[in-house]
């Protein structure tokens, strides 16, 4: 069903992508661009998990947003059984799936759609997500074709996780710069209070603390502007 010669295209394809550490949108387009070149289907979406471990879109071709919009609000179809089942969920003919999945079904058909296969997303030993392949046409879906799908669908996982590591890793770095900007400023009108009104550190800390509550703003921002005398406590 794939080829190879286009397969190894979209595997280095994808690779430089990841060293670029694009957001996930871009990861996930270029997930479905790369199996849509590489298989003979006509796109790929991606499902994700919300906070209730129900699933909802987060990357899919305009051709197919009608199925995977009805897969998201029945919350079932093969994306949905592939992420709860943590197993590949392949058919050949989704008219035959039509007890499984009758909504599912009934919007897929009306689109074109026949065969279909999806893949749970893994991070570590956890479920993240699923992909699924749609075809135009009925598709065997041989061992080869499912690994090899399944081999570019944890390429773009790994990519995922790795991207979440940096965002995280930045967060922390912007948090930890901010608590540390707002203890110097903190530190600095605690000094301008003591040596102005000569009261002690404390003292003028609590001042402070007393005059953002008041005002409902926060200690940093009062600190600021005993610092820039434009307050006075």
């Amino acid at each position: 069903m794939y080829d190879a010669r286009t397969y190894v295209a979209v595997v280095d394809r994808l690779v430089t992508v990841a060293e670029e550490a694009p957001e996930d949108g871009v990861i996930f387009r270029e997930l479905s661009s790369a199996l849509t070149a590489a298989f003979d289907i006509v796109g790929a979406s991606v499902l994700i998990p919300r906070d209730d471990d129900s699933l909802e879109v987060a990357s899919v071709p305009t051709e197919l947003a009608a199925i995977e919009k009805c897969q998201a609000e029945f919350q079932r179809g093969p994306g949905c059984d592939a992420y709860r089942g943590a197993q590949i969920v392949a058919v050949a003919d989704i008219a035959r799936a039509h007890q499984r999945w009758p909504r599912f079904v009934d919007v897929a058909v009306r689109a074109g759609i026949v065969g279909v296969a999806a893949f749970p997303l893994f991070r570590g030993g956890d479920a993240m997500g699923s992909l699924v392949l749609y075809s135009t046409a009925p598709q065997a879906w041989s061992a080869t074709d499912l690994d090899a799908a399944r081999v570019l669908a944890r390429l773009a996982t790994a990519q995922l996780f790795q991207s979440d590591r940096l965002r995280k890793m930045k967060q922390l770095s912007e948090q930890l710069e901010h608590a540390l900007e707002s203890r110097i400023v903190i530190e600095q009108a605690k000094g301008v209070l003591a040596a102005t009104d000569n009261v002690d550190t404390e003292a003028a800390f609590e001042r402070i603390r007393q005059h953002a509550r008041r005002h409902r703003t926060s200690v940093r921002e009062v600190a600021r502007a005993v610092v820039e005398h434009r307050v006075r406590l």
